[in-house]
Order: structure tokens, then sequence, then C-alpha cells
């Protein structure tokens, strides 16, 4: 990596500006396009996709597969209108409940995407944390976080990765208040108290896998720091001002930790990592707002990813059931005390396929969605 960093600047000893590429694709936006060239002898050249129905994953010969995707948002209103943030392609839009896509982020400064957020009063609002934090060498860096005021159609950068770091895990929208914002990422949890309009550090600790607002009482937050060999759990009661981290029950040591809370904040479940070969440590719960915790499971559903793949939600209607994913996903309605496998990777069944590296998990009312590194 260090010899392709001091090939592309240059030599040893120099940089690339942070800002090189948005430069580019600012020049790239001003170049004449072909087609108005008077002579140009490509203007007309016509391409035609070769696939355009979509890739299908050759085992099963029946399920579509693209690309890694780190996280989905829904519009507050409409269960057909989501967004997908993938790993390497940009911000995707669907209006058709996932029939088609539409790409909105293709002249962006960086196509690499960690979180995608939709603002749950005004949905034409969304918000994109460019950078993703699995610590893969394939997990790049991005440019900031930026907002688009007009369902995707247009962005504006509102936050450089100078200011809130490269890597973005999370983004959190206050629900009783949403000009309050929070983001997790690679230098810690960032809050915003004007929609995005500027952005303080909460000083949680750097890499911060997740950020949770509680919905009934948004100053409760928690998020887990210190990337993908050795976490902290943290909880925050007064927005982010002030942090503890909570560990009555927890292993003394663990590495990556994905939170999960129930709607009616009943139940708060941990989904933990072991630091030595990275398989599941254990999947806790906590019914006090993490002041203790009880291990409920340790079938091993990350395989030997934790590290990278790690995924945990809460039914909306059902504190105590709960899906997990690393490897492939895992159901349970007993709060994760029985897991049962429902996907599995390997198969030739197109019916109990999916993707493994399960990096998103969660619900659009009734219906479950999992991004993993296959697609949605």
């Amino acid at each position: 990596q260090e010899y392709m960093m001091n090939l592309r600047a240059g030599g040893p000893g120099r940089t690339i500006p942070p800002d090189a590429y948005a430069q580019m694709v600012a020049q790239h936006l001003q170049v004449t396009p072909d087609t108005r060239i008077f002579g140009s002898t490509t203007a007309s050249t016509n391409w035609t996709s070769v696939n355009p129905s979509g890739l299908k994953y050759l085992v099963t010969g029946g399920n579509f597969i693209s690309g890694r995707t780190n996280s989905i948002a829904f519009h507050p209103t409409d269960p057909l209108t989501f967004y997908i943030a993938s790993a390497g392609g940009g911000v995707w839009k669907t209006t058709d409940g996932g029939t088609t896509f539409q790409a909105l982020t293709d002249n962006l400064p960086s196509l690499a995407c960690g979180a995608v957020a939709v603002d749950p009063v005004n949905p034409l609002v969304v918000y994109l944390g460019t950078g993703e934090l699995n610590y893969s060498l394939d997990s790049y860096y991005g440019d900031g976080v930026f907002k688009s005021t007009d369902a995707g159609a247009s962005w504006t950068k509102i936050a450089t990765s100078g200011a809130v770091g490269s890597y973005i895990s999370q983004i959190s929208i206050n629900p009783l208040n949403t000009n309050t914002l929070y983001l997790s990422g690679s230098v810690g949890v960032f809050k915003s108290t004007n929609a995005g309009a500027s952005w303080a550090s909460t000083s949680s600790g750097n890499s911060a896998n997740c950020i949770i607002v509680n919905p009934l009482n948004p100053l409760i937050l928690y998020t887990t720091t210190g990337g993908y060999s050795a976490d902290l759990v943290k909880k925050s009661t007064d927005g982010g001002a002030s942090w503890s981290t909570i560990t009555s029950g927890l292993p003394a040591t663990i590495a990556r930790t994905q939170l999960a809370i129930s709607s009616d904040t009943t139940a708060l479940y941990a989904s933990v990592a072991n630091p030595s070969g990275y398989a599941l440590l254990g999947l806790y719960e906590s019914t006090n707002g993490g002041g203790s915790w009880t291990l409920n499971s340790s079938t091993n559903y990350l395989g030997g990813q934790g590290w990278y793949d790690n995924a945990i939600t809460v039914k909306p209607s059902s504190p105590s059931t709960v899906i997990a994913g690393g490897l492939d996903i895992f159901s349970s309605t007993t709060s994760g005390t029985s897991l049962t496998q429902r996907t599995f990777w390997s198969t030739t069944s197109a019916a109990a396929f999916s993707h493994s590296d399960i990096h998103f998990l969660g619900y659009n009312g009734s219906v479950l969605y999992c991004g993993s590194d296959g697609g949605v």
C-alpha cells in the first residue's frame, strides 16, 4: 500500500492532497462533453449493456448479485422507497421496492460509502457518510459527509474527512428533533445540532463501530469504540457530552461489537466478537439500559470473521425477536437464547441462499432487509 501511495503521489516523501480527487471530479465536470465536440469520431458511439437483467450468482443461478452493501435507509412513509450505500459504487435509490435502482452519486468525489440515513420527518433530506469502517484491505477511505435536500437528486458536502474522519460506520438521527444528528466512524462519535451544518466531537474514543440513539429518550446514546480487536461498550445519558464504559456481565476483553435496541427500548443487544480468532464470543442482552448484561447465546454465526462482518437488529413489533448475521443470517424469537440459521451462503438452493458476509440488517415495517458482500 505504501508503494502504491508513493507511486501515485509522485515519489517517496510526497503525499496526495486530501482534496485531489474532489478537484479532479470538479475539473471533469467542466470538460466539454464528447457529444458537443464538432467533428468528434466517438460522439455517436453507443454502449449497450451485456447484462441488462443483472448478474446472477453462478452457484444457484436464481439470485442477483452485486457487491458489498453497508447501509440501507428507508423512507418513513413509503415502504417502496429506500436508499442503499455500497462499499464501492455510491448510493442507489429504489422507488419500487427494489425491482429497479438508480445510481445517485456517480459525480461525488468518493463512491466508498459507509452509512446512509433519511430524515424521518422530512424524507427529502438524506445524509451520506463516505468511507467504510470494515477494516479490510478493500475498505476504502471516503471524502466526508454529504447531504441531499431533494431526495438524492443533488448533494452538498457538509463535513470534510479531516473534520469527522475518513471512515463512517453509521449515521443516526434524533427522531424527536431531526436537526440533531450523530455519526460514528474512525475518529469517534460526532454530533451536529444544526442538521449537519457543523459537527463537534463527543470524545467517545476512536474507531466507533456504531451509534445507537434511544428512540424514546434521545439523550441516551450507545456506541462501541476501539475498532475490530479491542472494543469498549459505552453509554451517554447527556447526548454525548460524556461517556461511561459499561462492562457488567461482559467479558473483560472483547473484539468488534455491534449493538441494537428494541423500539420500546426494553432490550439492548450486543453481538460480540472474540479477539482471539474473531468467532462469536457471545450474543448478550441488557434489560436495564446496559447496566448489566446476560449471555444469551454462543452460536457462532460470525465464523472467524467477526472483525469484518457483524450485524444485528431487533424486530420493531417484538423486543424478543433478534436477527443476527456474520457469514449467514440467524434468527431468534427468544431474545437470542436459541438461534435458528435462516440462510446458507454455500447452498445451491436459491430459496435458502444469501451471500456471505453480512454487514447490515434492518426492518422496513415488517420486512427484513440484509446488506451483504453480495448486495441487498
